[in-house]
């Protein structure tokens, strides 16, 4: 069971207003550490929209984590990659996944509150059309490069066979966000993710 922040309508009915929206705010925090928690909620989240077709919005989006998005599933070229750092050596390790796409949310790391007696809550809902295993690996590697979450937590979180190559198009969606914001242009500013990136190109199995 989770809760659910949803948009909040105007007073004359609109859900967006000036380019902005106003959501609920609900009771909890966020605590680092809890990733295993913050994966599990993100599944329930996932199976509760498992019949949902995929909304038009999802392939409209012109926004940087919508194209970095696309870029790290191969959907979509862009020409300004080649010289990112560690994006070449994920692509050359990347094969093909058999798993349905479906809605998920894909940034839950920091977007799911904690509350002694209330479920756990899902917040500021970042749509995409992946397989459920993908929301996971986000937060893995969320979790390694920016909490502190120790690199054997990788083995840890085990949602099916082929879990690397979710990781390895997580880490290009994350590096590749990052360089379209103008952040982390050389290798120093990708220190975060070297490691992972080493260890999920060592790796030959899927």
């Amino acid at each position: 069971m989770i809760r659910l922040s949803t948009p909040m309508r105007s007073l004359t009915g609109e859900l967006e207003v000036d380019g902005w929206t106003a959501w609920p705010a609900l009771e909890g925090s966020h605590f680092a550490g809890r990733w295993s928690e913050i994966i599990q909620t993100g599944r329930e989240f996932a199976a509760a929209l498992g019949d949902v077709e995929k909304p038009e919005f999802i392939d409209a989006g012109d926004d940087r984590w919508s194209i970095a998005d696309r870029a790290a599933w191969d959907e979509l070229d862009l020409d300004d990659l080649e010289q990112v750092p560690h994006l070449a050596l994920l692509r050359d390790v990347q094969q093909s996944v058999s798993e349905p796409a479906q809605l998920i949310h894909g940034d839950l790391t920091g977007n799911v509150l904690f509350h002694p007696d209330l479920a756990p809550a899902v917040i500021d809902l970042s749509l995409y059309w992946r397989p459920i295993a993908y929301g996971s690996a986000v937060v893995v590697v969320d979790a390694i490069a920016f909490e502190g979450a120790p690199i054997e937590l990788l083995d840890a979180i085990d949602p099916g066979p082929h879990f690397l190559q979710y990781v390895r198009r997580a880490l290009r969606f994350r590096i590749i966000t990052d360089h379209l914001a103008g952040e982390a242009t050389d290798d120093n500013g990708h220190a975060s993710y070297r490691e992972l990136v080493e260890l999920v190109c060592a790796r030959l199995l899927p």
